[in-house]
Order: C-alpha cells, then sequence, then structure tokens
C-alpha cells in the first residue's frame, strides 16, 4: 500500500481537509462526502458490509455516513480514505467519474512546508494503489529536511524549472538542470535543494512497486 510521500505533508493534508470541511456548511459537506464515498465504493465493487470491516465501523454507520447523516472529523475522513485507497482530499471531489481526472492547476492544492514559505508542494494526484504525483517548489537558496519514503514504491523526479540538487544518503550530491529526470526507491533518504537565485520547480511521481 502506498504511503503519502512524508508524514509532514500528509499532516498538512489533513489540516487542508479540516480547514475546507470547516468553511462550508457542514450538513452540505456531509452530503458531498457521503455521495462520494458511496460512487467510489461502488466503482471499486464493494458492498456496505465489505467496505465497513474495512473501516472498522457497523453497516449501518457506514450507511448513514454515505447518506449525509454524520458530521467528518479528520480521523474517520483518514480511515475511509485508507480503505478505499484515496487521498483525503479526493472525499470532497464531486467527479462521478472515476476512468479519468483532470485537475485544473487553480485547483490544485498548494501547501508551504516551514515558516519562511520558500517550499511549497502541490499535491496534483494521489491514489494510493497507483500513483502519486506533486511539485515541489524551491525558492533560492534553500534546502528541504531528509526524508524517507516508503520502502515499497519507486519515485521519479523531474525537473520542470531550474536547477535541483538531490542529496541521497550518504552519495555525493546529484544536480539536475531544467528536463533532467531522476529515478530511485522511495526507501532512502533523501533531500532537495536549490542554491542559486532563481526559483526551481520539479515534479515528484511515486507509484508502488508490482510485486
Amino acid at each position: 500500500m502506498y504511503v503519502i510521500l512524508d508524514h509532514h505533508f500528509e499532516l498538512l493534508l489533513f489540516d487542508e481537509f479540516e480547514k475546507i470541511v470547516q468553511t462550508g456548511n457542514s450538513l452540505e459537506n456531509n452530503k458531498i462526502i457521503g455521495k462520494r464515498i458511496r460512487t467510489i465504493r461502488l466503482n471499486q465493487n464493494l458492498i456496505l458490509k465489505a467496505l465497513a470491516e474495512k473501516i472498522g465501523i457497523s453497516p449501518s454507520y457506514l450507511c448513514q455516513i454515505e447518506g449525509g447523516k454524520i458530521n467528518f472529523s479528520v480521523s474517520l475522513a483518514k480511515k475511509i480514505s485508507n480503505a478505499l485507497g484515496i487521498s483525503i482530499l479526493d472525499l470532497l471531489d464531486e467527479t462521478t467519474n472515476d476512468s479519468y481526472k483532470l485537475i485544473r492547476i487553480e485547483d490544485q492544492k498548494c501547501l508551504y512546508i516551514g515558516k519562511t514559505k520558500k517550499i511549497s508542494h502541490a499535491l496534483i494526484y494521489d491514489n494510493r494503489e497507483s500513483m502519486h504525483v506533486a511539485t515541489l517548489t524551491l525558492d533560492m537558496n534553500i534546502r528541504t529536511d531528509k526524508r524517507k519514503g516508503s520502502a515499497n514504491s519507486e519515485e521519479i523526479v523531474i525537473v520542470l524549472k531550474g536547477t535541483v540538487t538531490i542529496h541521497i544518503e550518504e552519495d555525493p550530491p546529484t544536480v539536475l538542470q531544467k528536463g533532467d529526470i531522476l529515478s530511485f526507491p522511495s526507501g532512502v533518504e533523501i533531500s532537495y535543494a536549490n542554491y542559486l537565485t532563481e526559483p526551481a520547480k520539479i515534479l515528484i511521481i511515486s507509484s508502488p512497486k508490482k510485486s
């Protein structure tokens, strides 16, 4: 099962979900999320009882959730999204056709990492069972903290803009220019840096290893 790129970003994702739910009409949000859960469940050919068991709740409680009668907490949304193998923010997506997904640039969720706002992470697509796609924008003269992803997935990094220095484990730094591509297993410890005076941007694609 795919794990989000790092725990810090996962917490930011949960915060974003909570903000969206709290700022809207709770009754309307409950209906939207309930309808979305039911749509995904049916598309995955899951009966009510099967999904309820995966979440750890009763079928009757799940029926109330799908009917929009339950107020959502982050912990409940997390359990449901994990059981369905989707991003927590996908529970707010009203798109009913899961055979394709269009996310326009203005709809991409951009989250800042750290207090300086020199590093931003935009989630483009997140499906825990197939693929995670995100962009990472680095302001000038900045380096991310080291992180270690899931050992059961692989990552591809594509430089979209500028020059990025990638530090992997204890190996010598690898400098990538615009258009360069680097692939590596997610089990390694890695950090990204931009040591130049112009912003840099990379595309990160992560997918589970095929068994």
